[in-house]
This record gives structure tokens, C-alpha cells and sequence, in this order.
């Protein structure tokens, strides 16, 4: 089963209901999860286990939000969101800090889990 993320920032941005994960018939190939296109100053939700990724709208290279250049560091990092992504590859995880926001630039955005989806 996936979850529904929606990113917020004290700037002022939000984004729609972004659906990561997988669901029952295709959790062993797809793990929908954020990414930043920064040509776009947009989040796209892509699927983390094919080889190349890039931005649906302009084609350009994407970097997913587990990416530590993405995150605060903090203390404490608890799992808002993770997925098992096989033996060899371990986990994509999305720690609960704040994150890089495509709008403000600034380490300030939050992801906030909001469901779950099959």
C-alpha cells in the first residue's frame, strides 16, 4: 500500500497529493517517490526503481528527496515515509525533516503524510 505526501513550506508552497509507493500489483516494479527538477521549480513523483529519470515536462535530470542534499540533518530522523525496495538496494526513505523547497530555495519545506492509496 502507498501514501499520500503533500509538501508545504512556510513560504507559502504547496503541492497536490503526491501518490509514492506502490500498490498491490506492481509493488515489486514501482516505487513512485518526490523528485526535484529544478529547471521547473516543481516536485514530480517518478518511479525510483527505473534506470533514468527525468522531468515529464522538460526532459531535464531530477534528483529524488532521499537525496541527503535535499534534507536538514536533524537528531532525530523517524520515517515519514519508507519503502523497501528490494535486498540488494534496501530502502528509499524520506526521513521526517524539512527539505528543500522548489519555491523559497530554502531547506524550510515539510512533507506531511495525508492517506494511503491501493
Amino acid at each position: 500500500m502507498g501514501s499520500i505526501l503533500q509538501a508545504k513550506c512556510s513560504c507559502g508552497f504547496n503541492s497536490e497529493g503526491l501518490f509514492v509507493g506502490g500498490g498491490f500489483r506492481n509493488f515489486l516494479k514501482v516505487c513512485s517517490a518526490p523528485a526535484l527538477c529544478k529547471r521547473c521549480s516543481a516536485i514530480v513523483v517518478l518511479n525510483y526503481l527505473k534506470k533514468k529519470n527525468k522531468c515529464p515536462s522538460c526532459k531535464s535530470e531530477v534528483i529524488f528527496y532521499n537525496d541527503f542534499s535535499l534534507q536538514r540533518k536533524t537528531k532525530k530522523e523517524y520515517p515519514l515515509f519508507d519503502w523497501n525496495i528490494g535486498e540488494d538496494e534496501g530502502s528509499f526513505i524520506l526521513p521526517d525533516t524539512k527539505y528543500y523547497c522548489p519555491k523559497c530555495n530554502k531547506l524550510k519545506m515539510k512533507f506531511i503524510r495525508s492517506g494511503s492509496w491501493d
